[in-house]
């Protein structure tokens, strides 16, 4: 199998978030240890955390540090779920270790709405800024409605608040209703089974980890993998945590 950096596309990544080398030497400067806790021992996670700061910290090399970690929330999240089992793998860890920098990395399913979503203003205080850019946050499940996965990260290095970053709509990857109703009707439901386990039952995709890059074949620019939408979304975060001073 390709390394998880072989599945980021470099270049559209610096455009679609025009990144510039001011942006590189602010991320530079919040002082990203070079060996990284990630809330998970998820090889995806790990590699890409890896090529996501090799990116934007130019000749620096990182190891990271996977670390289990429980979300206490179901297989498959759905909308402010997916925050939260980001920030309990990130409360868990931090209980019994404050030092470092640390990663909690999740994806979920967000509800497509109807009509626009109303904007939800960024949560912002001393300890913890929240940036959930377009996403709908309910939790329960509508089965009339379409779902589209999303990368969500927390972020905290020492000295700076906790910084939650979801993917914006333009990185977002839509999921077969079909196979989403199917999932939830299955035994347990979203507590225990994902819908990427059930599209790669049925053929849909080739691996479960990785749904994202066989349902965006036609997307323009070309196909968005879950190594790229994390990388994007990790980068993002470090963005807004250059913006805290």
């Amino acid at each position: 199998m390709a390394h998880e950096s072989s599945y980021i596309d470099t270049k559209r990544l610096f455009e679609d978030l025009q990144l510039t080398d001011e942006h590189l030497s602010q991320i530079a400067a919040l002082g990203i240890d070079d060996h990284p806790y990630v809330t998970s021992k998820s090889a995806i996670k790990g590699n890409v955390l890896e090529s996501s700061l090799s990116l934007v910290c130019a000749g620096k090399n990182f190891a990271a540090v996977g670390t289990e970690a429980d979300s206490n929330v179901g297989e498959q999240p759905l909308g402010g779920d997916t925050i939260d089992g980001s920030l309990n793998r990130l409360s868990s860890v931090l209980s019994s270790n404050q030092d470092g920098t640390w990663f909690s990395i999740e994806n979920g399913l967000f509800r497509v709405p109807r009509r626009p979503v109303p904007i939800i203003p960024s949560l912002k205080t001393k300890e913890l800024f929240r940036f959930p850019e377009d996403a709908d946050l309910t939790r329960t499940y509508d089965p009339t409605a379409q779902y589209e996965d999303r990368a969500v990260v927390a972020i905290r290095i020492p000295g700076y608040p906790v910084v939650i970053q979801v993917s914006p709509s333009s990185e977002a990857v839509r999921f077969p209703k079909d196979i989403v109703e199917q999932t939830s009707r299955l035994p347990g439901g979203f507590l225990h089974h994902t819908v990427g386990s059930l599209l790669k039952a049925k053929g849909i995709v080739h691996d479960k980890q990785n749904p994202h890059i066989d349902l965006t074949t036609d997307r323009p620019g070309g196909p968005l993998s879950r190594q790229d939408q994390i990388a994007r979304v990790i980068i993002r975060g470090l963005l807004r945590l250059t913006d805290v001073h």
